[in-house]
């Protein structure tokens, strides 16, 4: 039996037939929880909560930007849920998508608010579900290659941030010593040297 029937026959099992689902009280701007029972067409009945985000669509783009000058575009800010002294997180520039925008729109307008950089050299090279255990954020990732500066940063007033240039020795000095510490960042860096390699061909 080929993979692809041996997959199909087990989602058939596992799939959700039947749900119902409530949405509990919050008085937060950016989650909700969600309460939901779930019947399976085996039979069985998961009963789950889950985190539903209430900023935008719930989904965000994150961009993997480089300079003409070949400097990769970091933004170093504090994450209250980082499980570290400091909670300082080092990432790529990112944001929520907004309802009625599409994916590379969002990109474009986080690249500019976030580290003041724009280009026209930028494409989606991924999509996906970084922590469907508990959330159904969707993640859209992009590669911005030439990027420049083409204005000051735009930030939310509770944002509160800072931009450098790396070189890729000095990105991958700090996701070996765990200053980086995402998977969008890592995946990211994963495609573009896989994209070094293509150009060097």
């Amino acid at each position: 039996m080929d993979i692809e029937t041996r997959i199909s026959k087990i989602i058939d099992k596992l799939k959700i037939i039947n749900y119902k689902e409530e949405v509990l009280d919050s008085d937060s701007k950016f989650i909700s929880i969600k309460r939901g029972i779930y019947q399976l067409n085996s039979g069985e009945t998961i009963d789950r909560e889950s985190v539903v985000k209430n900023v935008g669509t719930g989904c965000a783009a994150c961009v993997f930007a480089v300079t003409k000058e070949e400097k990769i575009l970091i933004v170093i800010h504090p994450r209250i849920i980082l499980p570290t002294d400091t909670k300082i997180s080092i990432e790529l520039p990112a944001g929520y998508i907004e309802k009625g925008e599409n994916s590379i729109d969002s990109a474009r307008r986080d690249l500019k608010e976030e580290p003041g950089h724009s280009t026209e050299n930028i494409k989606q090279i991924d999509s996906y579900y970084p922590s469907l255990g508990i959330c159904g954020e969707r993640i859209d990732l992009f590669m911005a290659l030439d990027c420049e500066k083409v204005s000051d940063q735009n930030l939310d007033d509770d944002e509160f941030l800072v931009c450098e240039e790396v070189t890729l020795d000095e990105f991958e000095f700090l996701l070996k010593n765990s200053y980086i510490k995402g998977a969008n960042e890592r995946l990211g860096y994963f495609y573009y040297l896989d994209y070094l390699k293509k150009v060097d061909l």
